[in-house]
C-alpha cells in the first residue's frame, strides 16, 4: 500500500468535513517536546508532504488513540524510518497547555509513547482551520483539511485520495484555481444583482504564468472574457478581478474558466481550471425568511477573540447609512480583510454585543458584516445573527472564522390586507386620518365570532388591545376605539375572527 492508499484509508476510516477545505498556509517553525526544530517550508521545499495533527488535551475526541494509531502507522511506514516522504507533526495547539498537562491523566502514557514528532505550540488559529483537524500540506503550501473533530460525514472528494493534489505539482504549465468569491445566492430584493466576482489563482507548475484568458459563461452562454497580464511564479497565487456581471433571478448557472494559458490553449492539466456555482435566489436567504412586517431589528455579534476586527452597517436602498457599529474608526464599509485595526478600538473580544435598530421607512436595507482580519488572522468563531423585533425570528446569520465580508438583505413591509378581503367582510375604519383620538371600526360580515383588534406603533409595539368583542347586531358593527395619550404617526391595525385577520393602516393627527 503506497501512501496515496494510506490517505485514502484515513478518510474513509476517519469522519472528515462536508465541506472542502483548503488554503494557502504561511510558513510556521516550532519545536517539538524532543528539541528538534521544524520548519514548513524548508520541509515542503526537500519534496516531503507534511501532515499536520492539531489537537487539545482538553478535547475527548481530539485524543481518541484511534486517531492516534493511525498516524503512528503513517509514520512507520512513510516517515524516516519507511520511505521518508512524509513528515507527520502534532500539534498540542490550544493556548496555555503546559508540557506536563500533555503528560498527564488517562492520555498521558499513550502520549509518551508515541513515535512521530510531538509539540507545544499555540497554532488553533493558524491555519484557519474549523476545529482541531488533520491538515496535509502539499509543496505547493496549499493545506487541505482532511479531518476536523464534530464532523459526522465523509467528502465526496473527486479525487482518489487527498495526495493527487500532490503528485499533479510536477507539471511545467500549470495554473489551479483555488477560490472564486460569488454569492451562492441573489439578494431577496432584487429581481437579479450586479456582482463583481474575484478569481484567486495559484501556479502549481513549474513555468512562470504571464498570460490568461479567462471565460466566463452564464447559464451556457458566454457573457465576457478577460486576458489577464502580469507574472505568477510557481507556487505563487494571484486574485484576478473580472468584470461585474448580473445574475438574474430565480437563478444563474456561472462558470468560470481558464482556456489559455501564456498564449497556449490551455495547460497540461485542464481539470483545475474551471470553477462553477449555481446562484440562486429565495425569499428563505440562506435558509431564512428575509420578509419582515415589523420596522424593528435585533443584531446579536459575538466577537470573538478579535473582537476589535468588527464592523457592521445597515443601508438603505439609496446606500445611505442606517446604523453602524463595532469598530468605526479602522475598518467600516472597505475594511475586510485589511488587517490594520489595532486593540481597544470598537467592541472588546470575547464579548457579546446586542443591538437594536428602528428602519426609518419600508424598502429593502443592507446588513452589511466587516471582518479586518479576514483571511489573514483567526477571529475565534466570529458570530452574528439578526431577529425579528421580538427575536422570535432569525433574520440572518454567518458563523466563520474567516470571514472578510458578509451581507445580508432584509426587506421590510408591512403586510396590508387586499382590497378584495376588506369589501368581502365590509371592513372600514373612519375617519381615517384620525382626529381627537377616536376613530370607528366598521365590520359589515355577519356571524363573526371571537372578534378581536390589536394596535402597534411603528416600532411594533402594542399600545391597545381588545378581545372578545360582542357581535350584537350579528354583523354591520360599529365599534368605538379611543386612542387616548397616543402621539402622531401611523399605526397598524390588526382585526382577527373566526375566518378573518386584516391587517390596516391608521393615521393620528391632532
Amino acid at each position: 500500500m503506497n501512501i496515496k492508499q494510506i490517505l485514502t484509508a484515513i478518510i474513509t476510516i476517519l469522519t472528515i468535513s462536508s465541506g472542502f477545505s483548503q488554503r494557502l498556509v504561511e510558513d510556521f517553525t516550532v519545536t517539538d517536546l524532543d528539541g528538534n526544530e521544524f520548519n514548513l517550508y524548508e520541509t515542503l521545499d526537500s519534496g516531503k508532504i507534511v501532515m499536520v495533527n492539531l489537537f487539545s488535551v482538553n478535547c475527548s475526541p481530539c485524543i481518541d488513540n484511534n486517531r492516534f494509531i493511525i498516524l503512528e502507522s503513517m509514520w512507520e511506514q512513510y516517515g524516516p524510518s519507511g520511505t521518508d516522504e512524509l513528515y507527520l507533526i502534532s500539534i498540542e495547539a490550544h493556548s496555555g497547555t503546559t508540557e506536563s498537562a500533555i503528560y498527564a491523566g488517562s492520555h498521558g502514557e499513550f502520549m509518551q509513547g508515541l513515535s512521530h514528532p510531538l509539540a507545544n505550540a499555540d497554532m488553533y488559529g493558524h491555519f484557519g482551520s474549523t476545529g482541531y483537524s488533520l491538515l496535509e500540506i502539499c509543496s505547493n503550501k496549499i493545506a487541505t483539511e482532511i479531518y476536523t473533530v464534530g464532523s459526522n460525514s465523509i467528502y465526496n472528494n473527486p479525487y482518489p485520495g487527498a495526495t493527487e493534489r500532490c503528485v499533479q505539482d510536477s507539471l511545467g504549465l500549470d495554473i489551479m484555481i483555488l477560490d472564486a468569491y460569488m454569492p451562492a445566492f441573489i439578494q431577496v430584493c432584487d429581481e437579479g444583482m450586479f456582482f463583481n466576482p474575484e478569481l484567486t489563482v495559484q501556479n502549481v507548475g513549474y513555468d512562470t504564468i504571464s498570460q490568461l484568458k479567462i471565460i466566463v459563461t452564464q447559464d451556457g452562454d458566454e457573457i465576457d472574457s478577460l486576458l489577464w497580464t502580469g507574472e505568477i511564479a510557481r507556487h505563487e497565487t494571484e486574485t484576478i478581478y473580472l468584470p461585474e456581471l448580473f445574475l438574474y433571478a430565480p437563478s444563474s448557472i456561472v462558470r468560470i474558466e481558464i482556456t489559455e494559458i501564456n498564449n497556449e490553449t490551455g495547460d497540461e492539466n485542464m481539470e483545475n481550471n474551471y470553477l462553477e456555482r449555481n446562484c440562486h435566489m429565495d425569499t428563505f436567504f440562506g435558509g431564512y425568511d428575509n420578509h419582515i412586517d415589523n420596522p424593528v431589528v435585533n443584531i446579536k455579534i459575538t466577537t470573538g477573540s478579535n473582537g476589535h476586527e468588527i464592523y457592521w452597517a445597515i443601508l438603505d436602498e439609496n446606500e445611505e447609512m442606517i446604523a453602524e457599529g463595532g469598530n468605526l474608526l479602522e475598518v467600516g464599509l472597505q475594511g475586510g480583510g485589511a488587517n490594520m485595526a489595532t486593540a481597544g478600538v470598537g467592541y472588546s473580544s470575547d464579548s457579546v454585543y446586542w443591538e437594536t435598530v428602528l428602519l426609518p421607512n419600508e424598502g429593502c436595507y443592507e446588513f452589511i458584516f466587516v471582518d479586518d482580519g479576514g483571511d489573514l488572522t483567526s477571529n475565534r468563531n466570529l458570530r452574528y445573527y439578526i431577529y425579528s423585533h421580538d427575536t422570535t425570528q432569525v433574520l440572518g446569520s454567518k458563523h466563520s472564522k474567516y470571514m472578510s465580508y458578509d451581507k445580508r438583505q432584509i426587506k421590510y413591509s408591512v403586510v396590508l390586507s387586499d382590497v378584495e378581503t376588506l369589501e368581502k367582510h365590509n371592513i372600514n375604519l373612519f375617519p381615517n386620518p384620525v382626529f381627537n383620538n377616536e376613530f370607528t371600526l366598521s365590520i359589515g360580515t355577519e356571524g363573526l365570532k371571537n372578534l378581536s383588534y390589536e394596535i402597534f406603533n411603528i416600532n411594533g409595539e402594542l399600545v391597545k388591545r381588545r378581545e372578545k368583542i360582542v357581535s350584537p347586531n350579528n354583523g354591520a358593527d360599529h365599534i368605538n376605539v379611543s386612542l387616548p395619550d397616543l402621539s402622531n404617526g401611523m399605526y397598524l391595525v390588526k382585526i382577527q375572527g373566526d375566518n378573518l385577520n386584516v391587517t390596516e393602516r391608521i393615521i393620528v393627527l391632532d
